[in-house]
């Protein structure tokens, strides 16, 4: 990659994180950067910072051969080579780089290495799409000044909205800016004696985006197969595509 091509891109960085474990943080990351590429037709690079799981490279049917814990062995010498070798194409348009494999890997990956390739995608890419781990770890509060979006995705369940009440007081100390935050509401249908109404008065905020149930979800993750690809007209998918269009 040579320093005009680079010279081009100022990536635009989202983070998806969740209230906790189970959200669909992952699901929905992976859906988005697709979506990204494909409604943006831009270079869109889908980093699973979620070191301790890896659960991307499983929903993309994908067995990475090398992971960000490749280029954390050799950050001295991080370049834009280094990087494409690791950086994984997929048939959608994305590029991805996975979490390691083995997840006591993740203990020789530090902070200042990812900061480290974050900076560099960005002079590579148009968007670069983090998935970051269920709670505010060292690699998620250093990014936070770095990204453009933050994506929190919660469900219809009280802890949930616990944990997601803790999360905006957190980042309201932390000085992140309200209107950089997307609030998504996953599973928005589940009858479990909430309305989205109840939901929003508890968090005091609005839901930005609804995503609803529907077992094309699973089935989907099952087969290797991004929603967004598989079922393109569905209300999920529909429901992604319009969360999308807040982030172009």
């Amino acid at each position: 990659m040579s320093e005009q091509r680079t010279s081009r891109y100022v990536a635009k960085k989202i983070m998806v994180f969740s209230t906790k474990g189970g959200a669909g943080k992952s699901f929905l990351a992976v859906n988005l950067a697709i979506d990204l590429c494909r409604q943006s037709r831009k270079i869109v690079t889908l980093f699973d910072m979620d070191y301790k799981s890896a659960d991307d490279a499983a929903i993309l049917d994908i067995n990475p051969q090398k992971t960000i814990h490749d280029i954390a062995q050799n950050i001295n010498n991080l370049n834009y080579e280094l990087l494409d070798n690791v950086l994984i194409p997929h048939f959608s348009g994305i590029r991805f780089l996975a979490a390691p494999i083995n997840s006591m890997e993740a203990e020789y990956i530090d902070t200042e290495s990812t900061i480290k390739v974050i900076d560099m995608l960005s002079e590579i890419c148009d968007y670069i799409v983090i998935d970051t781990p269920a709670f505010f770890s060292d690699n998620v509060i250093s990014l936070l000044e770095k990204v453009n979006y933050l994506c929190i995705v919660m469900t219809m369940d009280i802890l949930s909205i616990k944990n997601l009440k803790e999360s905006l007081f957190i980042l309201k100390q932390l000085r992140f800016p309200r209107n950089k935050i997307l609030l998504i509401l996953n599973r928005a249908n589940s009858k479990v004696g909430l309305t989205i109404s109840e939901v929003e008065n508890r968090i005091m905020g609005k839901i930005d985006i609804t995503i609803p149930s529907d077992r094309l979800v699973p089935l989907s993750i099952n087969e290797g197969m991004p929603i967004v690809i598989k079922a393109p007209k569905s209300q999920v998918s529909q429901s992604i595509n319009r969360l999308t269009q807040l982030l172009i």
